[in-house]
């Protein structure tokens, strides 16, 4: 059987009701020509569940903590620039722990893991997302909803720069980058002792 694929900007789509998180979601998908009357902004539980948690919670950024969000970084190159930033943070004093994304641990443990010897790691199948964002400062990732999450959060995010990465989710409109409320990885040490 052939696989046939819907590119949202050549083919209509429409809904009776269709829930985004921001503006930002209804004017992306409004770009791609989707019907723009069915939209709805509103954020979702699990986003309500973030926001009630670092309302009861200390989630002050004074820990000297950052996590590391694994969630599709697979390019060797890649880990190899990602494991020498965060070693110079590490010897820094800066606290780094690599978080896995739960659906991809076994891919993660067999493919991944070896790359980050000498780090801590937290298993997301024993901590939830709230707590994991709540301990820590800075949030580091490439392209995962976990940044968002933590910018709800209020928790510095960190976005991976290898070979200018930042510019190609500028292209793709990912959130984070065009929010602007982010420090490149390779500038997060200078931030760090400027502050």
């Amino acid at each position: 059987m052939e696989k046939k694929y819907i590119i949202l900007g050549t083919a209509f789509s429409g809904f009776l009701s269709f829930f985004v998180w921001d503006q930002y979601y209804v004017d992306l998908f409004c770009d791609l020509k989707a019907y723009p009357k069915q939209f709805h902004i509103e954020l979702p539980p699990r986003h309500f569940k973030l926001l009630e948690y670092k309302r009861k919670t200390d989630v002050s950024l004074n820990k000297k903590l950052l996590k590391f969000y694994w969630a599709s970084e697979v390019d060797g190159q890649e880990l190899k620039y990602i494991v020498e930033e965060l070693t110079r943070l590490q010897d820094s004093g800066i606290r780094v722990v690599i978080r896995n994304h739960p659906v991809y641990g076994e891919y993660f443990n067999k493919n991944v893991k070896h790359y980050f010897r000498g780090f801590h790691f937290e298993n997301p199948l024993k901590k939830d997302i709230y707590e994991s964002l709540g301990e820590t400062d800075y949030v580091f990732g490439t392209y995962t909803t976990v940044l968002y999450e933590a910018l709800l959060m209020g928790k510095v995010i960190v976005v991976n720069d290898f070979r200018n990465y930042i510019d190609h989710l500028d292209k793709i409109g990912f959130y984070v980058i065009k929010k602007g409320s982010y420090i490149p990885l390779s500038a997060l040490l200078e931030r760090i002792k400027d502050a």
